[in-house]
């Protein structure tokens, strides 16, 4: 059981870093913020992403453990120019999920504007 946690930390760590990369590393051209549960995607470009990216970097997060299963209601996918960079899962706790590692963030009211359809729905 100790190893399987170490594992479980290790892994959690190494996509917490590798989406700090991806968040901080000023190549995001796009963010696409979709609604699952509506089938809608809202996509943001231009002048608009770096403060959107923002939104998600280290100090805007904290760390969360999940605890009871929830489904995800939406995601969010980080594009270069060419590529997805990373993609999130958000459920309908308000968690987002990149690989092991699982947070919300500190400050939430922007998220009805950034997903399609959150209005319609108490967050």
């Amino acid at each position: 059981m100790l190893l399987l946690t170490a594992c479980d930390n290790k892994k959690r760590t190494a996509d917490r870093l590798d989406f700090d990369s991806v968040v901080s590393g000023g190549v995001i051209q796009k963010i696409a913020f979709v609604d699952d549960e509506l089938d809608v995607t809202n996509n943001i470009s231009g002048p608009e992403v770096q403060p959107t990216a923002n939104f998600f970097s280290a100090t805007n997060r904290k760390d969360v453990s999940i605890y009871r299963k929830t489904y995800a209601i939406g995601r969010v996918f980080f594009y270069d120019e060419y590529r997805p960079l990373a993609a999130l899962h958000h459920s309908q706790d308000g968690v987002f999920s990149y690989g092991q590692y699982n947070f919300r963030l500190r400050a939430t009211n922007e998220l009805q504007s950034f997903f399609p359809g959150q209005h319609r729905r108490n967050l």
